[in-house]
Formats: C-alpha cells, structure tokens, sequence
C-alpha cells in the first residue's frame, strides 16, 4: 500500500492541488497525503487523522460515490471524474472541487482538487460570453423591431402615394396594394433575398405614380386615346421616374427604376425607350406580368373582369412579345400564392 500511495503522491501530488484518500470501505476513505489549505479552511483536519465517510464530509459527494464503488469494484484503471461542485469556507469563500476515482496497483483511491482560479476565470469567461450574446439577442432583435417598423412607414408612405394615382383614374387601393404582394410572391420564387423581397413589395405599387402629373381629359377618357393623348400618357413613366429617383434609399431606387421601365415590352416594342428582353429591369418585368394579370381579372368602370382562365390564355399569348416568357412559367407555377393574394387583398 505504501509503495502504491508513494508513486501517486509523487505523480499526482506534487505538482497538483489534490487531497488524496485510500479507500477503507464502502464510502469509507482515509486522508493519504497532507491535507492541502482549501481542505483545512472546510474540514478540521482533526477528522481526517482516521478512516471517514466523506458524504458526511461532502453531501454532494454522495451523488456520484455509487458510480465510483462500480469503478473501483470492476477494477478500472481509467480515470473516472465526477461533477464539479462547490464547497463554501467559513470565511464565506467558494472552493470548486472536484472528484476522480482511480484504481492504482490494487488499491483504490479517492482523490479532491480544487480547481481554484482556473474555474473562476472559465465562469467568468463563461459568463462574460453568454451576456454578450443576451446583449447581441437583444440588439438583434432591437435592430429586427426597428427595421420592421421602418418598412411598415415605408409601406404607409407608398400606399398613400400609390392612391393619389387612384383617386384620378380606375384603379383601385386593393390593386396597387396586390401588385405589391403579386411582385414578393414572385421575388421569393426566384431566390431573392428578404430585404430585396419586402422592398419589391413596397415599391412595385408605386410604379403609376406618374399617373399624377397627366390631365383628366387623357387619363379619364373612356374611348380610345389618339396618337397625341396617348404619347401624352407615355409621360407617366418618365414623370413617376423623375418623382422617385434620386433618393439613394434602396426601395424608392427600385420604385423609379419599376415606374421607367414597366411599359417595355420583351420585343423592345414598348415605351419610353424601346428596351428589350433581359436589358429590361427584371423588377419591371415582373410587375407587367402581374399588373396585367390584375387588370384583367379585375373588373373595371369601363370593362368587365375577364375569367383567370381567359386571363392566362391571354398572357400565353402575349408571352415572348410583351412579357419575360421565363417569368412567365415561373408566375404560372406561383398561381397558388397569388390567388391567396387575390383573395386576402379583395373586397
């Protein structure tokens, strides 16, 4: 036993801040080396000059001395750790500890170290992290809340800017506002991020803004426009351009840039400047599928509304000349999602 207890001592001991006992019997264990300092500041060391029970010593011991019997019973060489738990002096000072069984050249022992510092400045780390990711959670979601009420104004200024064009012609508050939701259903479809997304929504029921600047007798006009009224009409996409541009704030860049471009046409046939296909803003393709798909099925003052089936017909035809073919089987796939949108959307 002696010779055992010597090469611990001189392993272990030395170079650690470890207590070490010899098992004597169940939950019986005597005190084999010097008793360190933190052990002298909880126990008398008088107790410690016979065989003890160390769950009277340390209550918590007894929450993991069944596993340690088994380990010592199987005669397990490997180190076996128990839980760290804390122990406090009577000056009131807290002492992590912690327990390992080993059994070593036919004998058990028990052995305490006090983790000391190091354990202080882990928990301290420890704490220090998770209060900085408490602190980032709830600048995240601060940052989250304010950017959400940021876009609800956004969304607010748009419609009511959106509805000035509605006062003066047929149009409707519930059309521009589904044309917004049309157009995010349709972001979302091809991959777009979430910010791209809402702002797309936001800006897609500005794109008759320009509508503002054209005389009643044009805009009002219930037979067909001549060639000078109508060229007067074309204006609008210059004017709502003019209107929006210029603003360096992302959703009102992506206004203007819908309001210019959502008369072109994929065979470069459209207006103001004739643009084709690709070149054509993929935002302002989107919104001419999904403004015309609205119109139709939508009745009007001087029309009746057209059934979705005659409404997509329509549209199959027209695809490849007036709109993105490719957007357009993407919108067909999407019909789900914008008839949900039609129907949240309509009085």
């Amino acid at each position: 036993m002696d010779n055992a207890i010597n090469k611990v001592l001189a392993k272990l001991y030395q170079p650690l801040d470890i207590a070490i006992f010899s098992k004597e019997g169940y939950g019986c264990f005597k005190l084999r080396s010097q008793a360190p300092r933190w052990l002298s500041d909880l126990i008398e060391t008088n107790k410690f000059r016979t065989a003890c029970y160390l769950d009277e010593l340390f209550p918590f011991v007894a929450c993991f001395l069944p596993d340690f019997e088994n380990h010592w019973k199987n005669e397990k060489s490997k180190l076996l750790t128990s839980e760290i738990w804390l122990e406090t002096s009577d000056t009131g000072h807290e002492i992590p500890l912690e327990a390992y069984a080993i059994w070593f050249e036919g004998s058990a022992f028990f052995l305490i170290k006090n983790l000391g510092r190091k354990y202080t400045e882990s928990v301290n780390f420890l704490q220090k992290a998770r209060d900085n990711a408490l602190l980032k959670e709830h600048l995240e979601s601060e940052v989250m809340r304010r950017t959400e009420d940021i876009k609800a104004r956004e969304e607010e200024i748009a419609m009511r800017l959106s509805n000035m064009t509605c006062f003066r012609d047929s149009q409707t508050g519930e059309h521009v506002r589904r044309i917004g939701h049309y157009a995010a259903v349709m972001g979302d479809a091809l991959g777009w991020s979430r910010q791209k997304v809402d702002d797309i929504r936001i800006a897609a029921p500005m794109h008759d803004i320009g509508k503002i600047a054209i005389k009643d007798k044009i805009l009002l006009k219930k037979g067909p426009l001549t060639k000078i009224e109508f060229k007067a009409m074309q204006q609008h996409t210059l004017v709502g351009y003019n209107m929006l541009k210029g603003a360096n704030i992302p959703v009102l860049d992506m206004a203007a840039e819908i309001a210019l471009n959502h008369h072109e046409k994929w065979d470069g046939s459209g207006y103001p400047h004739g643009t084709a296909g690709i070149n054509i803003p993929e935002t302002a393709r989107i919104v001419t599928i999904v403004d015309i798909y609205d119109a139709l099925v939508h009745k009007r003052v001087y029309k009746k509304a057209l059934s979705e089936e005659d409404t997509l017909e329509y549209l199959q035809q027209i695809a490849g000349e007036h709109i993105d073919p490719n957007l357009f089987i993407l919108f067909l796939k999407q019909l789900p999602a914008i008839r949900e949108v039609r129907k949240a959307y309509s009085k």
